[in-house]
């Protein structure tokens, strides 16, 4: 296959492109870890998109499955996190409490991303809560636990900067087991 000029200039055009996106990104990762490393990130507020009108899906990395979305989402406003750990399966619940950000991995970018679009205050899109039942994993015995899917390094900087309570994300066909296992209304 031969590609044309103009082909060719367009690739080499998208991938300088992306080239430089990654320099800005591990530039900002630099200074995100340099701030974290002195201390100086004290006050970080988590601000959440509150209204599903302003969500766009296409924006979050892990897609839902389609099937899921059929009846739509909801978001849950101030869920406890700690009920929430209590109510996620083994694993998740222990790593959030270590209350460790970045733990042995300094390159993890996902933490700095969170702590940039909060220091520059922008609204991320709350974590996304699913009851792991047998609709979604074969496999999995114990139906009654819930798991993020979508919006573990939210939760982690959420929680090290203190956040008691978070907006959480969730399908409409699961919404009814989430409140039940949540003890809403």
């Amino acid at each position: 296959m031969e590609l044309s000029q103009e082909e060719i200039e367009k690739f080499w055009g998208e991938k300088l492109a992306s080239d430089e996106r990654i320099r800005v990104r591990n530039r900002r990762h630099q200074e995100i870890l340099t701030l974290f490393k002195s201390s100086k990130l004290t006050d970080l507020k988590p601000l959440w998109h509150t209204d599903i009108n302003e969500i766009d899906l296409s924006k979050q990395r892990e897609n839902l499955r389609d099937d899921l979305l059929d009846e739509g989402f909801t978001i849950l406003q101030n869920i406890n996190i700690e009920l929430l750990f209590d109510k996620m399966q083994s694993g998740n619940p222990e790593m959030f409490r270590e209350k460790e950000l970045y733990n042995d991995d300094l390159n993890d970018w996902k933490i700095s991303d969170v702590i940039d679009n909060w220091l520059n205050k922008v609204k991320l899109i709350p974590p996304t809560i699913l009851v792991i039942d047998k609709v979604i994993d074969k496999t999995i015995k114990d139906t009654c636990k819930l798991f993020p899917t979508d919006g573990k390094h939210r939760i982690n900087v959420a929680y090290y900067f203190g956040a008691t309570t978070i907006p959480i994300f969730v399908v409409n066909k699961q919404l009814e087991k989430i409140k039940t296992i949540l003890n809403l209304e």
